[in-house]
């Protein structure tokens, strides 16, 4: 694979200080906050009370008493305001960095970052205010990379990486059965449907967070009836949402796709059938590797 990275016009940075950011966090979210230093990055997401997706984010270490949320674009007014709600006395400042900072990611050799090979490791240059992190997923989605405005890709540049459009990262990412961040999701699915146990998105020993009982409930009964499977197709296949129809039965939703490769969340007694439609589209599914 040639060293390449793209650009994301569609990302927040959002940055959460002050004493109480920590705990703050940590009795919200998925992630325990106490593995996010200076050497890990995590993934991560809030829940409703009744443990359904409202949106996920990459967390980020900047001091003891900061932490940056990178987030999809489209979720962080909401997620401001939650944060906001929840915040109540505490020592909690909220700030939105999203138009002094740009995201991109990387793929190739990221030891040229200065970064191994292992989920979540991060690096972080201080003297260009630059952040490089391996994607907490999975290595094979190689790394994520913070930067100020216009500052990031003369960075990756001079580091040997070209620039690459963003169909380049999303079949890449899609081949590996990864869920986009936010789109994927947005249908108030419970997260382990989407594989966040395998991706490194939730903690079953850090305590309670909203909609932690649902999810721990969800894990140990084993009672996931639809999981996410990477589907490929005779045609391209429609949009995010569209019904998979197997016969007059529905039996899941797709994800993102990119011609004819995509995500669908399916019923696991449905995802080996032969006669699986997607509008137009006949589908065949497989299990992504992380999945086993």
């Amino acid at each position: 694979m040639s060293n390449r990275y793209v650009t994301f016009d569609d990302r927040a940075v959002l940055e959460i200080s002050g004493s109480d950011a920590r705990t703050f966090l940590q009795g919200l979210i998925t992630q325990d906050v106490n593995l996010i230093t200076g050497i890990y990055s995590g993934y991560s997401a809030l829940l409703t009370a009744q443990g359904k997706f409202i949106a996920d984010f990459f967390l980020i270490h900047r001091d003891e008493h900061t932490i940056w949320l990178e987030c999809a674009k489209e979720y962080a007014p909401k997620l401001l305001r939650l944060l906001a709600l929840y915040r109540l006395r505490a020592d909690v400042k909220l700030h939105d960095l999203t138009d002094k900072m740009h995201v991109h990611a990387v793929l190739g050799n990221i030891a040229q970052l200065a970064l191994y090979e292992t989920p979540g490791r991060t690096e972080h240059f201080h003297q260009d205010n630059i952040v490089a992190f391996v994607d907490p997923r999975t290595e094979k989605l190689g790394a994520r990379v913070i930067a100020p405005v216009g500052e990031g890709e003369t960075w990756l540049i001079q580091r040997g990486f070209v620039h690459a459009p963003l169909v380049d990262y999303d079949l890449h990412r899609i081949g590996l059965g990864i869920p986009a961040e936010g789109d994927n999701l947005a249908d108030k699915t419970l997260i382990l449907e989407n594989g966040f146990e395998e991706l490194h998105g939730v903690s079953f020993t850090k305590g309670c967070y909203v909609g932690q009982e649902v999810t721990a409930r969800t894990k140990h009964r084993a009672n996931l009836h639809k999981l996410l499977f990477i589907v490929e197709s005779d045609a391209d296949l429609p949009e995010n949402g569209t019904p998979i129809l197997l016969g007059e039965r529905e039996v899941g939703q797709m994800r993102s796709s990119r011609g004819n490769l995509g995500l669908a969340v399916l019923r696991v007694d449905t995802a080996d059938k032969d006669g699986l439609k997607a509008g137009d589209a006949t589908i065949t599914a497989k299990t992504p590797e992380w999945r086993g």
